[in-house]
């Protein structure tokens, strides 16, 4: 079993400090310092890839729609969904899968056409007021009976790969150096290390995702041909190819 205290003590012998922790509170200086950084750090980590152990689906709930009396979706998006709850990044949303399916499955091609990320369900996270006035993230698509696939809020470390683990590791210890040792001169090469260690782990996680193309290339759509990850939607290939979120930009400045 990790715990936030394991990751703790790891950043903390990274850094060379001779200090441990036994918990994370304000009775010591490294562990008030792990305190301040250890959640903001994982936060600020899972937003920055489509992270496989994070990955949830779940239908979105309907607030309501543009043929609504007064209309309850803003123009041009005909539907406005509740944010999730736990979301912390919006990879893709998908329409609703079919009851059931006769289709004989394909190696190589979904079951069914709603598998795979595709252009056509194009959504924008955005800023709404609810019935009691209060601001709230609401998902508009156009997309009926959206499905949301999306990174969740993950706080359990035993649950995460070990390569996003050395990462928050890596970053908690850029972010402790200078507070705990007084050296501000070695904060530069610690952030080198922490950016190096969230490279790898994106690049793993990676390799274990889906692959995707963004578009198809022009010379390949000018002979009919689907690119070579197109999804399938009642037999016939997307064109334009799968369409899915990638990493985010992320380092972690002096």
């Amino acid at each position: 079993m990790t715990s936030l205290v394991d990751l703790g003590n790891r950043a903390l012998s990274e850094i060379g400090a001779r200090a441990t922790i036994t918990a994370i509170d304000n009775t010591t200086p490294a562990g008030q310092q792990v305190g301040i950084w250890i959640d903001t750090l994982r936060q600020q980590l899972l937003r920055m890839a489509p992270w496989g152990f994070a990955r949830r689906t779940a239908a979105l709930t309907l607030l309501g729609e543009l043929t609504d009396d007064p209309p309850a979706s803003p123009y041009p998006w005909q539907f406005k969904y509740a944010y999730p709850a736990d979301c912390f990044r919006m990879n893709y949303i998908l329409p609703k899968p079919p009851t059931a399916t006769t289709d004989t499955p394909v190696v190589g091609v979904p079951i069914v056409p709603y598998a795979m990320p595709s252009r056509n369900c194009r959504y924008l996270v955005s800023n709404d007021i609810d019935d009691m006035d209060a601001q709230i993230k609401v998902v508009l698509s156009n997309v009926r009976d959206a499905v949301a696939v999306y990174v969740a809020d993950v706080t359990d470390p035993d649950l995460m790969d070990v390569g996003f683990q050395a990462a928050w590791v890596a970053a908690l210890a850029a972010k402790l150096v200078q507070p705990l040792t007084g050296n501000a001169g070695m904060k530069g090469d610690y952030v080198k290390l922490a950016n190096m260690y969230i490279d790898m782990a994106r690049v793993q996680d990676g390799n274990e995702a889906v692959p995707s193309a963004d578009h198809t290339p022009d010379w390949i759509a000018t002979r009919g041909v689907p690119s070579a990850n197109a999804g399938w939607w009642g037999g016939v290939p997307f064109t334009a190819g799968d369409w899915y979120w990638g990493w985010d930009g992320g380092s972690w400045g002096m």
